[in-house]
């Protein structure tokens, strides 16, 4: 799992994980990472029958795309 942090991503990111410092490379792993591995949609599962299973397999790098700024 890998998120890509910019200056223009960061503001967005934190508001959407509660995050309320910062995101610097010491706290990445914690304040990031963990707090998305802990929310609902992450850790919902999916059957490998369904059409979207594939995508959901893939889920991590749909986040630069959502978070992408340019």
């Amino acid at each position: 799992v890998f998120v890509a942090i910019n200056k223009k991503n960061k503001k967005k990111l934190r508001e959407n994980l509660n995050i309320d410092k910062p995101i610097e490379i010491e706290n990445y792993w914690h304040d990031v990472i963990k707090s998305l591995q802990q929310l609902i949609w992450w850790n919902t599962s999916i059957m490998q029958d369904q059409n979207d299973y594939l995508l959901w397999q893939y889920r991590a790098a749909m986040l630069d795309a959502i978070y992408y700024e340019h």
